[in-house]
């Protein structure tokens, strides 16, 4: 049902479909309460999921403050996301 989990030590990593990912922050945003990060990657690939996930990203962020949210894309439009997200800090970029 899309999601794969990988522990190592303390540290767990749970890899999901945009998709799944999308409906549980819908429907179970108390699943959230233990997590510290939330990565979307490939951002820049504006489907209906993703789209989805991003808004359903920002409302989880205003009920889960320690939450830090990393967006990741080769051609990401950085200035549109920061103003969607509320972010004053400049973006990090990695790579070339």
């Amino acid at each position: 049902h899309g999601e794969k989990d990988e522990v190592a030590g303390r540290t767990r990593v749970w890899f999901v479909t945009t998709g799944y990912l999308a409906l549980l922050v819908a429907h179970h945003p108390e699943a959230f309460d233990s997590h510290t990060h939330l990565i979307i990657d490939e951002v820049h690939e504006r489907s209906v999921d993703t789209d989805l996930l991003c808004l359903m990203a920002r409302r989880l962020l205003a009920t889960h403050p320690t939450i830090k949210l990393i967006l990741m894309s080769a051609t990401i439009a950085a200035d549109q996301y920061r103003a969607y997200f509320d972010v004053a800090e400049e973006a990090v970029f990695v790579g070339s």
